[in-house]
Order: C-alpha cells, then structure tokens, then sequence
C-alpha cells in the first residue's frame, strides 16, 4: 500500500495504530463515516480463482498475499459488528 501511495496519490491513506496494528481508516480521501455507516473494509479472494471476496477482520500488517494475489478494501454501508 505504501509503495502505491508513493506511485499515485489516489492511494494515499491514513492510518491510526490500535492494539499495535495498523487501522486504516482513508483512502483517497474517503475516511470512515460512523454517523453514516459508512467504513473501509479488507476483503480478500476466497479461493485462487478470485470468483468470490469475503471480509477479513485481520489487519493487513497480519496478511501476506500470495503470488498475484489481490487485496480489495471497499468502502461500503456496513457494521463491524455483523
């Protein structure tokens, strides 16, 4: 992500450190919007046909992408809860 950022500022993103893992919380000028439900989410594939994305709760310091492997962050309505 870093090195994204650094190629093309649309992939700025800022982040908050919470119990020793990075939390990020823009990207691109989004932030996270609590009042209206809106937040960043880290999906990735669920299997190597990439067909289907599911969300993970882990932070990305804790993901190593295999070979070719893509990571999507979607900002969407959503809880952390559900």
């Amino acid at each position: 992500m870093e090195f994204a950022a650094a190629v093309d500022n649309k992939y700025k993103f800022e982040y908050s450190m919470r119990n020793g893992k990075p939390f990020i919380y823009s990207i691109s000028g989004f932030q996270n919007d609590p009042e209206n439900e809106m937040f960043w989410f880290l999906f990735t594939p669920k299997d190597e046909m990439k067909e289907e994305l599911h969300p993970t709760t882990k932070s990305p310091a804790d993901i190593i992408p295999r070979d070719k492997q893509h990571l999507v962050f979607w900002y969407k309505c959503g809880s952390w809860n559900q």
